[in-house]
């Protein structure tokens, strides 16, 4: 491509050929983890597809790719720690995004990248702390779901991405100590990701999303005092981990899930059995404490991370 641009410098479609080429290269890149290598490409990629969004405006596919590539770049600055030049990309594709929806506002394709977008944002201003701005980033993008859901409530991915985004709102809670808040959006992110599992038992992407909601949900009822429904997330997760086909006593994310679920379980056990005891309930205490050393036998009968 960059020989046919060389030798057709004014054939637009020939220049928008080899922006995708890059885009392509570069996604390699960022797959990875090699993000200055990315950035050289995406950088020259960007360039042109800006310039080529100025010579033809009209084209709204040209100019939803501008977005896409924004949003990548923006990514790899983001893990270069190049804040100031992430947040100028994620609003450029965020811009991009909302003219290509302007543009064709009944493409449902153009609304899920903005929402997807839109997550990203969030993302961004979570990380540098701006968390009223990530709340409204990630608000919207829930609300472009749930109108496009309204639509056809029966796509799957994008019910996925609805329970996703309600799991990035829960963070901000957790983050500003609203465990309440972040309890009640993620029951019902886990809600809709029962849902999904049941309906497709072996997408494991979604196993996994409702496995971290659990977890997510554990951790605010366990900072929120909720000890018995805290141990009741974790017990789910010790159970769907173990479950999976690889087992629980394997390396890997799932093996993670379940160490932690145990540990959690086994801490939240013997606060339970000593708030039992300072309260005269002996037996109880008892109970409790037998369960948390059962929980810490199969710990240490994992092997080492």
């Amino acid at each position: 491509y960059r020989d046919l641009v060389a030798r057709h410098p004014d054939n637009l479609p020939f220049r928008f050929e080899l922006t995708r080429a890059e885009n392509d290269f570069a996604a390699v890149y960022l797959q990875q983890k090699d993000y200055p290598k990315a950035v050289v490409i995406l950088e020259q990629c960007l360039r042109e597809r800006r310039e080529l969004v100025r010579l033809a405006p009209t084209n709204s596919y040209w100019l939803s790719t501008l977005g896409a590539t924004a949003q990548n770049l923006s990514i790899a600055e983001r893990h270069l720690g190049h804040f100031d030049r992430t947040g100028e990309l994620v609003r450029m594709a965020v811009d991009a995004d909302r003219k290509w929806v302007a543009a064709e506002p009944n493409n449902a394709t153009a609304k899920e990248r903005l929402a997807t977008v839109c997550g990203t944002a969030g993302h961004y201003y979570s990380t540098i702390g701006k968390l009223d701005e990530a709340e409204k980033a990630y608000t919207e993008k829930l609300k472009i779901l749930e109108d496009l859901l309204r639509q056809d409530p029966k796509h799957m991915r994008r019910k996925a991405d609805h329970a996703i985004g309600l799991s990035l709102l829960a963070e901000l809670d957790i983050k500003r100590a609203r465990f309440g808040a972040a309890t009640e959006v993620l029951t019902s992110g886990i809600q809709e990701l029962d849902t999904l599992v049941a309906a497709d038992p072996a997408n494991r992407e979604w196993e996994q999303y409702r496995v971290n909601q659990l977890e997510m949900r554990g951790e605010a009822r366990q900072s929120s005092g909720q000890l018995a429904a805290a141990l009741d997330d974790f017990q789910r997760v010790a159970e769907i981990s173990e479950g999976q086909p690889e087992g629980s006593r394997a390396f890997g994310e799932w093996a993670s899930d379940y160490r932690l679920a145990l540990e959690r379980t086994e801490a939240i056990l013997r606060e339970m059995a000593e708030a039992a005891r300072k309260a005269g309930r002996a037996e109880s205490a008892a109970q409790q404490e037998k369960l948390a050393a059962e929980a810490h036998a199969k710990l240490t009968a994992l092997p080492a991370p």
